[in-house]
C-alpha cells in the first residue's frame, strides 16, 4: 500500500475500480507482495492476485513455484496450478531435451527423447532430482 501526492486520485470515470484500488483513507493497494531486505529496502516478490488457498489452508503462489522449477537445468518450461478443493498443487513440466538425454545417459539409460520421457526408471530419477532441487530452494511439500 502507498499514499502520497504522486499517487493517482482514481481511475477516470471508473468509480468501482477506484474503490477497489484506493481505500477511503487514500491508500493505494498495489496488489504487490513485498519483503524487507536486510538493508531495510522493500523488494517486490509476488502479486496478490497470483496467490491461491488450497484445501489444507495453505496459501500458494504458483509463479514462485514455477520460478524455482525453471531454474533447474533439466526443466525447459513449467506451469503450476491448483484448486481450493485440493490439498496440493499440480505441475506440468517440459524437460530440456538435451539436458534430459544427458541426465538419462549419466544414469545409464539410453533412448530417444520420447522413449526416455516414458521410461519409469528415468522418471523416478527425474522426480527425485526435482524434489532435491525444490527442497534446497526451500519449497514446502505441498508446493
Amino acid at each position: 500500500m502507498c499514499r502520497s501526492i504522486q499517487v493517482i486520485p482514481g481511475y477516470f470515470m471508473m468509480e468501482k475500480k477506484t474503490k477497489e484500488t484506493i481505500d477511503e483513507d487514500g491508500w493505494l493497494h498495489t496488489g504487490d507482495i513485498g519483503m524487507l531486505t536486510t538493508e531495510g529496502t522493500l523488494k517486490i516478490i509476488d502479486r496478490k492476485k497470483n496467490i491461491m488457498k488450497i484445501a489444507c489452508g495453505e496459501y500458494v503462489a504458483p509463479e514462485k513455484i514455477e520460478n524455482v522449477y525453471i531454474t533447474h537445468p533439466l526443466i525447459s518450461e513449467a506451469f503450476v496450478d491448483g484448486k481450493s478443493t485440493e490439498e496440493y498443487v499440480i505441475g506440468f513440466f517440459v524437460p530440456d531435451e538435451k539436458q534430459f538425454k544427458k541426465f538419462a545417459s549419466d544414469n545409464g539409460i539410453e533412448g530417444s527423447f520420447a522413449e526416455l520421457c516414458s521410461n519409469e526408471e528415468v522418471k523416478d530419477k527425474f522426480y527425485a532430482e526435482l524434489r532435491k532441487h525444490c527442497y534446497a530452494k526451500k519449497l514446502y511439500g505441498f508446493e
